[in-house]
């Protein structure tokens, strides 16, 4: 009994490790048989659908082609085929990759027809240079370009415009100061010379009037009574302060000893004057 029952216990054990022992042969056996599938159907596929069959090619690794027992002039043959298929693809460094493997008494003439489809590849999708793509970005890039130096020349059109605007609106501000300046200051003169006037007027003396008073009532004369300010000194190339005065009381209809007892000079002063004043007298 006691026997029966260490058989009984050894039994399980065998019976897993057969079991085990079976799966570890179908786990290695499987990849092998799956990769020789794999060849088998894209051979088959080769000639009928060769994208689909370059799909499981390239599935396959590249120990496994040399592991299936096939013939060398099949496993050239496959290699020639995914090569070709890789070159037409657009891929000539895979395709490349693969007729490295053709031995080398068959390599020139593959080398040839890689070549040759690499020669047709290249004339099928033309020079870089020529492609219409190429030239449609050149294109774009150009006006891109020109589009740039436009604006970039119209914002420094702008700026310079801006800049003179503001020189001129400055300009315009300082010259409307000035205006404002010599308008105050020729209201404040002619303000003064109309007083002086008035009192003249009024039978006042111009006693102790400064040269600055006389230069304002001169002026004052020649805003209100600007053609005969040009009549009365036409005749002379030049005058003095006290000469144009002379001139303009003699003009106000005063005698020469109304001007001298205005002017609080003497008699030969007043001669004095009518003398130089001939000197200047124009031919």
């Amino acid at each position: 009994m006691h026997k029966i029952f260490h058989q009984t216990r050894a039994f399980p054990a065998g019976c897993a490790l057969v079991c085990f022992f079976t799966l570890f042969v179908i786990a290695c056996s499987h990849p092998k048989d799956e990769q020789e599938r794999r060849i088998a159907e894209a051979r088959r596929l080769m000639y009928h659908h060769p994208d689909s069959a370059l799909k499981l090619f390239l599935q396959v690794p590249d120990s496994t082609f040399s592991a299936v027992g096939m013939e060398d002039a099949e496993l050239q043959s496959v290699y020639v085929f995914c090569a070709d298929q890789l070159l037409e693809h657009g891929h000539p460094q895979e395709a490349k990759r693969w007729l490295d493997k053709v031995v080398d008494g068959q390599r020139k003439e593959y080398q040839q027809r890689l070549d040759e489809k690499r020669g047709a590849l290249y004339r099928t999708s033309g020079s870089p240079y020529s492609h219409p793509v190429y030239w449609g970005m050149m294109v774009i890039l150009a006006v891109l370009l020109a589009g740039v130096l436009i604006y970039e020349r119209k914002e420094r059109q702008v700026k310079d415009l801006h800049s003179s605007v503001q020189n001129q609106s400055e300009e315009i501000s300082l010259l409307t100061d000035q205006i404002h300046h010599l308008r105050n200051t020729t209201n404040e003169q002619l303000g003064r010379g109309r007083q002086w006037m008035e009192r003249l007027e009024q039978g006042e003396l111009l006693k102790n009037i400064s040269i600055e008073d006389e230069q304002c009532f001169v002026d004052y004369y020649t805003f209100v009574h600007p053609k005969d300010f040009q009549r009365i000194i036409q005749p002379f190339r030049s005058l003095s302060l006290r000469h144009t005065t002379y001139l303009i009381l003699s003009e106000m209809g005063y005698t020469d000893k109304d001007i001298q007892r205005i002017l609080l000079v003497k008699s030969s002063t007043i001669r004095n004057y009518r003398l130089r004043m001939n000197r200047n007298r124009r031919v």
